[in-house]
């Protein structure tokens, strides 16, 4: 079942996403209930789903957590059959973690969480491409340098969440890591791009 992590991976990040914490300042809630006439954060939830759903959904992403968990290989990453896919398929999983609460370093799952941000970071290389393995000169379908801009992107996306959920210690590690993947995601966007249309985007590594 280990080939499809990838994909449970980004359903369990989906799934997760709807388990957003209701609960807000009473500042904003007063704002919020102004602007949109809402009644209260309870009201809004049962309007999505009933008490009875929510339920089934935070237990149904609690197992599909719990089997992510399992499937941690000794590097840190979560697996995957192909290491072209990595970073990014470890990204997403941790996303989906932090979806449902969990953060590194605390709670049931804190150590894993830490150990996989860890190899997020290791995959970073000199020029701060979030990739785990070196991009080949020339495009090739299903290697690093067609994969690289996934892996970098979601990736990237990952640590900026991690970034506004940890302390200042791990800030300075991670804010450096950002800032170079920051420059690498620049140049790839300014490269001189094979077609007008796509001037100003991002597309692959040389296949720009």
């Amino acid at each position: 079942m280990r080939e499809y992590l990838s994909v449970c991976g980004v359903a369990s990040l989906a799934i997760a996403s709807l388990t957003f914490d209701c609960s807000m300042s009473d500042t904003k809630a007063e704002s919020i209930e102004s602007d949109l006439s809402l009644s209260s954060d309870a009201q809004l939830r049962t309007d999505i789903l009933n008490e009875v759903q929510w339920l089934k959904v935070d237990e149904a992403v609690d197992q599909g957590l719990a089997w992510i968990a399992r499937q941690q290989d000794r590097d840190g990453s979560f697996h995957s059959n192909r290491r072209s896919g990595q970073p990014g398929i470890t990204a997403l999983c941790l996303m989906a973690f932090l979806s449902r609460g969990h953060q590194p370093g605390a709670g049931a799952y804190g150590q894993q969480l830490e150990r996989a941000v860890d190899y997020v970071l290791s995959c970073q290389r000199e020029d701060g491409l979030l990739c785990h393995d070196p991009p080949a000169p020339v495009w090739q379908m299903r290697r690093a340098s067609h994969t690289s801009s996934y892996n970098h992107a979601i990736a990237g996306v990952m640590l900026g969440e991690i970034y506004g959920m940890t302390g200042d210690g791990e800030n300075r590690r991670l804010a450096s890591s950002i800032e170079k993947a920051l420059v690498w995601s620049r140049k790839l966007q300014t490269n001189k791009k094979i077609r007008e249309i796509d001037e100003g985007g991002v597309r692959y590594l040389h296949h720009n």
